[in-house]
């Protein structure tokens, strides 16, 4: 696959206007707030205000083209800056408006991409503040800008009169305790872009993964087979965002982080990998709390690797049995864990609420997140 990113035009909305539907469907899917069902009406809104920015001076347009196709773009707003009585901004922030990469087009790093151009943009402009809204069902998205040097800083409350905005259909309303009518309550989660240097950026061709600076896939294959795994002795906060790739709930992740043994995957200096063990009330048996492998090298044996040296560890000090839990909704987690021995033992219904520290609803590959599913592996069965 071959990509050319270029700047667009007003001219050139009919371009993008397919992927956007796309997007809209996606929205449908996973709203949690009244979303119109109508793909002309939500096109047409949609594109005049793309058609005001560009016109206007106060927005920029990043297309990704495959050939004469529009595979994937990246549409982004001008605000006014300046002083300000809750962020430190400079004259002019930026609002990533929307990214998005046609379904065909995904997982060969086109997003990144994307991202990066805008990135390359906003420093040609002297822009270093970037605002990204995300629907709180959109993990997966969450998750990328995160890994993208984004953070949540705000999370924005809706509330709709239900008898005049019904939800789409397939959107899972909010209820709120203090709304006894079940008046429906939708949320987004603001993030901003921490600074960081300005990373280079190759405008012109991507080919498989568009970031030319990177290892071609097969170079980074052979390097993930060889990665180191130890015992990881720094300052937990460190791994912070690496545990957060496979922890929703901020609460649960800080009352736990420090727990434990923790095992880190090394290619070079650099972390892409980790497994945290913690004791349980049975002296034979510890589980696996937060695991997690760099999204660029998923696939690739890090975290079978990761559960076999802990496994080994474990061994060594007479645990007989590890156990580990996951969303019932993440299928892919389910399938990498009964490949590696795992069975299941039982399932924990409403395990992810606000009692629990997750007060938005998640949406995990379509399905919402309510039960845990636990699993064990019989440490004296393996060779």
């Amino acid at each position: 696959m071959i990509a050319v990113i270029v700047n667009a035009t007003s001219a050139d909305l009919h371009r993008v206007r397919e992927l956007w539907l796309e997007l809209h469907h996606h929205h449908l899917q996973i709203a949690t707030y009244p979303t119109p069902t109508d793909d002309e009406v939500s096109w047409h809104v949609r594109e005049s205000d793309y058609r005001s920015a560009l016109e206007n001076g106060t927005g920029f347009l990043l297309m990704a083209m495959n050939g004469p196709h529009t595979i994937g773009y990246a549409m982004v707003l001008l605000h006014p800056g300046g002083p300000n009585d809750t962020f430190v901004l400079g004259q002019t922030y930026a609002e990533l408006y929307t990214l998005i990469v046609a379904a065909s087009f995904r997982r060969d790093g086109l997003g990144t991409a994307l991202f990066e151009a805008v990135e390359h943009e906003l420093e040609l402009r002297a822009i270093t503040e970037l605002e990204i809204a995300v629907m709180v069902n959109n993990a997966e998205a969450v998750n990328f800008y995160r890994r993208h040097g984004a953070r949540p800083v705000e999370t924005r409350l809706w509330k709709f009169p239900a008898a005049t905005h019904p939800v789409a259909i397939g959107a899972t309303p909010v209820v709120g305790a203090d709304d006894p009518a079940g008046r429906p309550i939708g949320a987004s989660v603001v993030m901003q872009r921490v600074e960081t240097p300005a990373q280079p950026w190759t405008p012109v061709r991507h080919d498989a993964d568009p970031n030319e600076q990177r290892a071609d896939p097969e170079t980074e294959r052979e390097r993930a087979r060889g990665a180191a795994i130890g015992v990881y002795e720094g300052p937990r906060v460190a791994l912070h965002d690496l545990f957060a790739l496979a922890e929703d709930s901020p609460e649960q992740l800080a009352a736990y982080l420090e727990r434990g043994r923790v095992l880190v995957a090394r290619i070079d200096d650099r972390i892409v990998g980790h497994l945290q063990l913690v004791p349980t009330g049975d002296p034979g048996t510890v589980e696996i709390k937060n695991m997690a492998v760099d999204s660029d090298l998923q696939g690739q044996g890090i975290g079978s690797a990761l559960i076999d040296a802990a496994r080994h560890d474990a061994m060594k000090v007479g645990i007989r049995q590890m156990i580990v839990a996951t969303a019932a909704a993440d299928v892919d987690n389910l399938r990498f864990y009964q490949r590696n021995g795992f069975r299941c033992a039982n399932i924990e219904r409403d395990a992810f609420t606000p009692a629990t520290g997750y007060p938005i609803p998640i949406n995990i590959n379509g399905i919402l997140l309510r039960d845990r599913v636990w699993l064990d592996l019989e440490l004296t069965d393996q060779p």
